[in-house]
């Protein structure tokens, strides 16, 4: 019994010095949790330095890591398309058809007809296009772009009536959608209603079987609204090709540029009086004067300036008036 009681003691010490051999399991090793902004490509301290100045704080974005992919995919898209109006043949639904000429000329302090180049008079001239007026005498023509309406047109139509002057007014196809009445009060008061495309866009880069949908599309909506049709095209932004300008022609249409602008589609930082000072700074015999009917500036800026080219002399005419 003794010797039984003895090996099972011995059993015991050898098990218990036994488990102190084994070898504990490792615990895993914590990973640091990911924060969320790990995954931003721009952090808080250089935030700051992505503000260009003069924006607000607001404009500040943090921009995440795909936003690189998404624009390498629109680089892309842009090289495609830049290669697809280079060889418009390369693609047949593609409406990149050509490079687009944009409206310019050099202005002068002498109160002369500003300058254009060569070849773009001598196209004005081919496609009986409309710069200037009648250079020989002292008369203005005035054009208003309705891209959008902004709550002056009212105001301008109640200008010009009270002062007798007939003006044009180019709409495009969602103003005539918008405002049928402020296009019916423009024909009744005697002034022109010109055409600015369906949707405003280049017409360079838009097919010929684009052009005429986007011209007679105007066409179509003013003569179920109104009972008119236009004669008479401002091309978007002022962008033209001779194609363009064939086109147009081709369809009964006299396209219609300008001689005195600015970019009054922008507050300007002078208000009304930058306003004015342009255009009288700027006048000249036969001068067709463009202005964005949803400036405020040129709005409160329009009695003085139809005053003061009066008393210097100058007579207000139409577009119709230009043979």
């Amino acid at each position: 019994m003794r010797r039984k009681l003895l090996f099972f003691m011995l059993a015991l010490l050898l098990i218990l010095s036994g488990c102190s051999y084994v070898k504990k399991p490792q615990e895993p090793v914590k990973q640091p949790v990911q924060s969320r902004t790990n995954n931003i490509n721009i952090n808080e301290s250089d935030r700051v330095d992505e503000i260009s100045e003069g924006d607000s704080q607001e404009q500040a974005t943090i921009v995440p890591e795909d936003t690189d992919d998404k624009n390498a995919t629109e680089t892309q898209m842009e090289d495609k398309n830049n290669q697809e109006q280079t060889n418009p043949e390369s693609n047949e639904k593609s409406e990149a058809v050509e490079k687009p000429i944009g409206w310019g000329m050099v202005r002068n302090s002498e109160h002369k007809t500003p300058t254009i180049s060569k070849t773009t008079r001598e196209l004005v001239d081919k496609y009986e296009a409309i710069f200037t007026g009648d250079e020989s005498s002292k008369v203005v023509y005035l054009t208003f772009d309705e891209g959008y309406e902004n709550g002056y047109t009212p105001t301008i139509l109640d200008i010009l009536n009270d002062r007798g002057v007939k003006a044009a007014f180019f709409v495009t196809g969602s103003y005539v959608k918008q405002h049928p009445d402020y296009v019916k009060r423009m024909i009744d008061e005697g002034h022109i209603v010109g055409n600015h495309t369906m949707t405003h866009p280049s017409l360079p880069t838009i097919t010929d079987e684009k052009i005429k949908q986007e011209l007679n599309g105007v066409d179509e909506l003013l003569m179920a609204k109104v009972g008119v049709k236009t004669k008479y095209l401002r091309p978007p932004m002022g962008e033209y090709t001779e194609r363009t300008l064939k086109a147009a022609k081709e369809m009964g249409y006299t396209t219609v540029f300008w001689s005195l602008a600015f970019k009054d589609w922008l507050p300007l930082p002078g208000g009304p009086k930058e306003s004015y000072d342009t255009v009288m700074n700027n006048l000249h015999p036969g001068a067709v004067i463009l202005l964005h009917a949803e400036s405020k500036d040129n709005t409160e800026a329009l009695p003085k300036i139809i005053d003061s080219i009066r008393e210097e002399g100058y007579e207000f005419k139409t577009l119709d008036d230009i043979n």
